[in-house]
């Protein structure tokens, strides 16, 4: 492809050519389309293989919007579904929400997004009048894609095309989250002071559109079972536009956590550019990994208690199935005897095939150091051991 150009009316013309639709629905995103591009034209440092990348991820994000807009104005009845109760599984990255999402997720009760659904969630033709639905091969390319460009990444989070997969991306389309793998901290600084409530609004919208799919499909009505770590940040935006969610959350030490998070996006980074600079890196996932923890403890304060439950990475890595009764009395659905056996299955296949890879979690390779890590997070290790009665320092 020709040289990328980042400019709104650029990236705007690829989407509108790729899917021959014109019409974005609500233009709120232009405001921070155009800041996303201007932290990569001055600070994302890319290669020109990066750069393509950025671009077409960029593309690809306002192609969803355009079908998604498309699919609400022919079938106007997605704006009836109802999302109901949704359960987001939340923690800092590394912290065990992919174990316990993905075991959650087993229990067939559930509906959650499979990876080619988060890449994907509108059809890009009328698979209602019987067109080929292409998205499934879509996604395996842009895995395939993703393990030649990141080497590492698809081994800290092993992902396929039909697993249960976290709705970051789904979150994207709204540039309102920073692109993970990418060193644009101005660019992060600034979404910091961001409403995040029309990312919450816009995850609302695609949700409904891929629970009308499944519907149309034959498929029951099920509460979605949803995880992603950015959430942590933003848990005020989430409840204020899904106030009968119910949110767990995931503790373990942030030593482990934070030095395991570098490591993995020092792997994605490797899209993007061809000198990583690890103190930066670091720098920036210990800044991000505080401003979610300490933005969840203030938003524990301002709603009820009965939306949060707490469990620790111990709890989800050494004995799963035992908490798991304790999980869904906080949820309000039954645990019988064929969900708690759906579960077991559930924890032997995630045994056997979550990654061999050994990860060795140095945080000096960063610049952190335990001691300054422990004390940037002192007011939510104190909050841990007194609520939760766990010290998580290992």
């Amino acid at each position: 492809m020709a040289e990328p150009q980042f400019t709104v009316d650029a990236v705007l013309s690829d989407a509108r050519d790729a899917v021959g639709l014109a019409d974005f629905g609500d233009t709120q995103f232009l405001g921070p389309l155009e800041r996303w591009l201007q932290a990569q034209r001055d600070e994302a440092r890319m290669s020109n293989e990066g750069r393509v990348v950025a671009f077409r991820q960029a593309s690809q994000h306002l192609q969803t919007r355009l079908l998604i807009e498309d699919h609400f104005a022919r079938y106007p009845e997605i704006a009836e579904e109802r999302i109901e109760a949704p359960v987001f599984v939340v923690g800092l990255y590394r912290s065990g929400t992919t174990k316990l999402h993905r075991l959650l997720c087993s229990d067939t009760r559930w509906r959650y997004l499979q990876t080619w659904q988060v890449m994907y969630p509108a059809p890009f033709d009328d698979i209602l009048a019987g067109a080929p639905d292409r998205r499934r091969d879509l996604t395996q390319q842009r895995l395939d894609r993703l393990a030649r460009s990141s080497q590492g990444a698809l081994d800290a989070h092993p992902m396929s095309v039909d697993d249960a997969e976290e709705d970051w991306l789904l979150m994207a389309q709204t540039f309102l989250v920073p692109n993970i793998g990418q060193h644009t901290p101005r660019y992060s600084r600034w979404l910091e002071q961001q409403d995040a409530t029309p990312m919450y609004r816009y995850l609302h919208r695609q949700l409904q559109i891929l629970q009308w799919q499944e519907r149309v499909n034959g498929d029951e009505a099920r509460r979605f079972c949803l995880k992603a770590p950015i959430h942590l940040e933003f848990i005020d935006a989430l409840l204020s536009v899904f106030p009968d969610a119910r949110v767990i959350f995931t503790h373990r030490d942030p030593v482990k956590s934070i030095a395991s998070n570098c490591l993995m996006m020092e792997a994605y980074q490797r899209k993007y550019v061809d000198d990583i600079d690890l103190i930066e890196l670091g720098r920036e996932v210990l800044h991000k990994s505080v401003v979610g923890l300490d933005n969840s403890l203030r938003a524990r304060e301002a709603f009820a208690r009965e939306s949060f439950f707490e469990v620790t990475f111990a709890d989800v890595v050494e004995r799963p199935l035992e908490v798991m009764p304790d999980v869904y009395r906080f949820v309000g659905m039954d645990l019988d005897d064929h969900a708690m056996e759906s579960l077991r299955r559930g924890d032997d296949d995630g045994e056997r095939h979550k990654s061999s890879a050994r990860h060795q979690y140095d945080p000096a390779r960063y610049g952190l150091d335990d001691d300054v890590i422990y004390e940037r997070t002192r007011g939510y290790l104190d909050w841990v051991n007194v609520t939760v009665g766990v010290d998580l320092r290992e």
